[in-house]
C-alpha cells in the first residue's frame, strides 16, 4: 500500500474511532525499549519485565 494512502486510511480510522467512541481506554502501558549486547536477560512467559535475572556484561 502506498504510504500516503495508508496515512489517509489511518487518519480516517482515528476520526471514526474518536467520533463513535466504541471504547474508552482507561489504561495505557508505558513501553520503554532499548537495545544493547551488554545486557543478558531471558524474558518470562507471562510478558512481564521482571529484570531481576538480568546481567550486564562488559
Amino acid at each position: 500500500m502506498d504510504p500516503e494512502d495508508r496515512q489517509r486510511a489511518f487518519t480516517a480510522l482515528q476520526r471514526l474511532i474518536r467520533r463513535e467512541a466504541p471504547f474508552v481506554p482507561l489504561y495505557q502501558q508505558d513501553i520503554i525499549l532499548a537495545r544493547t549486547t551488554r545486557v543478558h536477560w531471558t524474558p518470562v512467559v507471562n510478558g512481564s519485565l521482571a529484570m531481576e535475572s538480568a546481567e550486564v556484561r562488559a
